[in-house]
């Protein structure tokens, strides 16, 4: 890779930063250089840290495979009521009659839960569901 220079492009949507680098006029990223991926292939940074270019960090993946990314990621949460937003925090809510309550964002999972069990009581009384945090 001759005519390389790399820059820092952000992806504002999702909050991260990504390396790029031109290579014959075009603008490609450079992880994508760095392990020669093929059309349809995807890479992946193991500990999600895209400035963090380092072999051990990247592997090659398949749509399939990040499919099942996505969903073991969103299977780690396990409390009712709490999502992961894409900046990194986590909202909480709950339906009341047919409406969504918003109860807040949270750093932790766990406070987002919190706040769940709180409100669920307060609506449903002994009936709640309550999130077992641990």
């Amino acid at each position: 890779i001759k005519s390389l220079h790399p820059t820092c492009l952000s992806d504002k949507k999702i909050n991260n930063f990504y390396l790029i680098g031109k290579k014959d006029s075009k603008r490609t990223m450079l992880v994508r250089l760095l392990l020669n991926v093929k059309k349809g292939e995807l890479v992946n940074y193991i500990n999600n840290e895209h400035l963090d270019i380092r072999r051990s960090n990247l592997r090659i993946i398949n749509y399939a495979q990040k499919c099942q990314l996505s969903l073991k990621n969103k299977q780690q949460l396990n409390y009712v009521g709490v999502k992961l937003v894409n900046s990194g925090n986590y909202v909480s809510t709950i339906r009341d009659k047919g409406r969504i309550i918003y109860l807040g964002t949270f750093e932790f999972a766990k406070d987002a839960a919190e706040a769940y069990n709180k409100k669920a009581k307060e609506i449903y009384g002994e009936l709640a569901y309550q999130n077992k945090i641990q």
